[in-house]
């Protein structure tokens, strides 16, 4: 799941004067985004207004560079509000919102310091739970557990052992070989059938 990225405040403003314009060229009459708030208008004036003042302040004094940093935040305002606006629009799309003009970061779903992969409480059985942050929802769980795997394989390697996909993030794992050692990890399918990336999430031995 995709968030969009609000870097406005450590831009200078030759950057931000850029960028503002970069979003409200592509916003304008994307289908995507039929009311901006606040609108691009607004947003246009505002940037209008700070590259006035930027010039200005190049070669005056303390009350002009004043007058810009005021203007300078306004932009920085509207921008933020844009950005909350998009986000609501776009319910993570990630194309939708690169296509808005903002720019995305990744929200890292899981938590490592509470995933968990443990004995059963029959022999041959193990229990795998993978953390998620609470904000993802309608997630589609794979697994796949491995006998063999070394951190230092490649993530398509053919170790791993394909199981049913799960509605929650808990899978019981039954019929495994007792004594030995096995290795779980976890894909999240998002809304939209975004996925994330496989995430090794522990290894037991086996009862």
């Amino acid at each position: 799941m995709a968030k969009v990225k609000i870097d406005i405040s450590r831009m200078d403003v030759p950057r931000k004067i850029q960028k503002s314009r970069e979003i409200v060229l592509k916003m304008t009459g994307n289908k995507a985004f039929a009311n901006p708030n606040p609108s691009l208008a607004i947003l246009t004036i505002a940037n209008n207004d700070l590259e006035i003042a930027f010039e200005a302040a190049a070669d005056g004094g303390h009350s002009l560079v004043k007058t810009m940093h005021i203007k300078e935040k306004q932009l920085d305002a509207f921008i933020v509000q844009l950005a909350a606006y998009v986000e609501n629009i776009t319910g993570g799309d990630e194309q939708k919102i690169l296509s808005s003009g903002f720019d995305v970061r990744d929200v890292p779903i899981h938590g490592k310091q509470t995933d968990s992969v443990v004995a059963g409480t029959h022999p041959g059985e193990v229990i795998a739970k993978a953390m998620l942050d609470p904000t993802v929802k309608n997630v589609l769980h794979d697994w796949q557990y491995a006998y063999d795997y070394l951190p230092t394989e490649k993530a398509d390697s053919n170790s791993w052992i394909g199981l049913e996909s799960t509605s929650k993030a808990t899978i019981t794992i039954k019929n495994l070989t007792s004594g030995s050692k096995v290795w779980v990890r976890h894909l999240a399918v998002l809304n939209k059938g975004q996925k994330t990336a496989w995430h090794v999430i522990g290894s037991v031995t086996v009862p």
